[in-house]
């Protein structure tokens, strides 16, 4: 079957920043955020797991965590996401439990992919680097309530903003470099072909053209992403 190719238009991979007034091409880099499609790994039988991304932002009074992941049903019946709490482990030992979003679905039809959504205020400023995310069973019927860890992922990419105070930075990609999304069950690659200026009511944006390459032999819906951009 002819391999499908299409660009997609910039609307939804616009991303604003403040640039200076004259910047030579080639010099925008791609966070390595979106850089390479990260392992998978099975929650449940049939089921998959990938983290999407993972932030530990400042606020006024601490530190708010939040993490997506993303979840596949690859069997052929309709599958409850097995219950459980999803924590957020730090390099100095430290763990936190976040709350999941209202809109988590609970359940995944079969070969569908699902995204969970969770976060956390933490009244501390001293989060540290994150290492990993874990699925736990927690049995408040038991007493003392019993847990189990279903599964527990390697945290490799972690935003922490670009202030001189974050733990870590971004790794970036060249441009014109072509990359995956992060996530399960999908070979779309994409590769930025070009860009632009455009005048905003918020300022000048960077407008991003990237040209998408579907491999397999079916349709895939291009999913929501963020792109962050850097200039020299």
């Amino acid at each position: 079957m002819k391999r499908q190719r299409r660009t997609i238009g910039i609307s939804a991979l616009a991303f604003t920043l403040l640039i200076p007034a004259a910047v030579p091409q080639g010099v925008f880099a791609q966070s390595a955020a979106v850089a390479a499609a990260p392992a998978n790994y099975e929650l449940a039988s049939e089921m998959r797991a990938a983290i999407k991304n993972v932030a530990v932002l400042p606020t006024e009074k601490g530190s708010r965590l939040s993490a997506t992941v993303r979840l596949y049903n690859g069997g052929s019946s309709k599958q409850r996401v097995p219950e459980h709490e999803l924590r957020v482990r730090t390099s100095s030992g430290s763990e936190y439990a976040l709350k999941p979003s209202a809109g988590n679905k609970p359940a995944l039809e079969p070969k569908e992919i699902g995204e969970l959504v969770y976060m956390a205020e933490i009244d501390s400023k001293e989060i540290g680097t994150v290492t990993e995310l874990s699925f736990v069973y927690v049995d408040i019927y038991t007493y003392p309530k019993t847990e189990k860890r279903l599964l527990t992922m390697p945290a490799t990419n972690v935003w922490y903003g670009t202030s001189a105070a974050a733990p870590q930075k971004p790794e970036t990609l060249a441009w014109g470099q072509s990359f995956k999304i992060p996530g399960v069950n999908s070979e779309l690659t994409y590769q930025p072909i070009d860009w632009s200026v455009q005048h905003t009511a918020e300022g000048r944006a960077a407008v991003v053209k990237l040209l998408v390459d579907n491999p397999g032999v079916g349709r895939e819906t291009v999913p929501a992403f963020r792109m962050d951009g850097q200039s020299v």
